[in-house]
């Protein structure tokens, strides 16, 4: 028991000496800390009380919500927090019944055609019962544990100090990662935290274990799909070079991918409804900006072509690294960002993968500013709705009857115009980032090379 001891007392000061051996970030790890509770019960994102909204009709109302199988892990885990919290504080009023009544009389489900109508109708009764900010503090306390639980991994992928430190430091401050978690109160942070534990078994060689984690951030959100295609050409890659002089590479291969992928097929009963709603009806028509080759005839999906043209870069021209996988799926996932419509909040995705950028080249912090600055520029975007709205439960009737600010602005300049302008410098600083980043990428890795050479046989 004692050497089990000594061996994780000498592994947390391997990995975490350098923050609790100076002073100066343990405070700023308290300050990080103060900022998210600050924040935490004051703002809030109206889709926050849509999630709650659903998970109350599923608990209180035995009436299932329509998104229920479009994330299994995450709608669950919703679920679970909501029974939690009803359990624990039974005296604390979510919804109230004749809110339930109303939905029951015409109130629309939670995908239904009509249920923008009633947004902030359902904010408001979200926001009319009293504890509101202990209500959203506790509702928001599971995002926080993530949310550490990120802050503390991202270090174990570097082994000098200096790159420990801003590892730590910049998902312990970065606004997006603040506003995306505290404010808005997104469920993303879920899928990232299973996705950064899938990455650091990758950068371990745990390849099975790589997969699992992998899977389950697939299942917390779709967008993490994005990053599957380049796991499964690492893992093949892996595989190859591990095997390289082996007869069982096909059957290694098939194995590891069956037995990783496997919770797809087995807790996602309405994969074929995902398919069908999300990627043939909705995907090609409302989030991928398309090309027109000629007025009435066939379009290109741009999106498609960038992001085949970089999955078949790396399937070809690059290494199995640990490196080149990161850096290939941030490729892919700027591709994205830079040319579809897309949720706000999604962003969070691709922030480890930043991070990685950032501390591997410091040159990359030029590129990430303006990424960032133009990100919040265009939530101006969505109006009233990621602006005056974030702080309504400070005073809901003050906030949620604000003018509209996209009209108020076009009493000075046309506001569809300033969307345009901030959103096409979103999607030039996504290139100039990704411009960097492919500079910086080595098709021939010393990882690869010194694996290759410890796996030749002896003639």
């Amino acid at each position: 028991m004692g050497d089990i001891i000594r061996k994780l007392f000498n592994w947390l000061k391997q990995n975490y000496g350098f923050i609790f051996q100076e002073k100066n970030l343990v405070i700023l790890l308290i300050i990080g800390l103060s900022i998210r509770l600050l924040i935490m019960p004051f703002t809030m994102m109206i889709d926050f009380s849509h999630q709650y909204y659903g998970t109350f009709q599923t608990i209180e109302a035995q009436a299932l919500p329509a998104w229920d199988n479009v994330n299994p892990v995450s709608m669950d885990s919703l679920y679970l927090f909501m029974s939690f919290y009803n359990k624990v504080f039974p005296s604390m009023y979510w919804y109230n019944s004749t809110f339930i009544a109303n939905q029951k009389l015409g109130f629309p489900s939670t995908l239904s055609s009509r249920f923008g109508d009633y947004t902030t109708v359902i904010q408001s009764d979200f926001l009319s019962h009293e504890p509101i900010f202990l209500k959203i503090f506790l509702l928001k306390l599971p995002f926080l544990i993530f949310d550490l639980g990120i802050l503390f991994i991202l270090p174990l992928f570097f082994k000098t100090r200096e790159n420990k430190k801003s590892a730590f430091l910049f998902w312990l401050f970065n606004p997006i990662i603040l506003v995306i978690n505290f404010v808005f109160g997104a469920m993303e942070v879920m899928a990232v935290l299973f996705l950064v534990l899938a990455l650091y078994q990758f950068s371990k060689d745990r390849l099975l274990a790589g997969l699992f984690f992998t899977c389950l951030a697939f299942l917390s959100k779709f967008e993490t799909s994005f990053v599957i295609p380049f796991v499964i050409v690492f893992v093949l890659k892996r595989i190859y070079h591990y095997a390289l002089f082996r007869k069982r590479i096909i059957l290694s291969a098939g194995l590891i991918i069956f037995i990783g992928f496997f919770p797809i097929l087995f807790f996602m009963t309405s994969l074929k409804i995902i398919l069908k709603e999300l990627i043939a009806v909705a995907w090609p028509y409302n989030y991928i900006f398309i090309w027109p080759i000629d007025r009435g005839g066939p379009n290109l999906y741009l999106f498609l072509i960038v992001y085949a043209l970089i999955l078949m870069f790396y399937i070809y021209s690059s290494d199995g690294s640990f490196e080149n996988l990161w850096k290939f799926s941030l490729l892919g996932l700027l591709s994205f960002f830079a040319l579809c419509y897309f949720h706000v909040q999604w962003f969070l995705i691709i922030m480890p993968f930043i991070c990685f950028a950032v501390v591997a080249n410091k040159l990359l912090w030029k590129a990430f500013l303006p990424l960032m600055i133009s990100y919040f520029l265009i939530f101006i975007y969505w109006s009233n709705l990621l602006t005056v709205y974030l702080l309504a439960p400070i005073n809901p009737e003050f906030f949620l009857n604000l003018p509209d600010v996209k009209l108020f602005i076009s009493n000075f300049f046309n506001a569809d115009i300033l969307v345009n302008i901030f959103w096409t410098a979103f999607v030039a600083t996504n290139i100039f980032f990704a411009y960097f980043v492919i500079k910086s990428i080595k098709l021939n890795n010393d990882e690869i090379e010194a694996l290759y050479k410890n796996n030749k046989p002896e003639h």
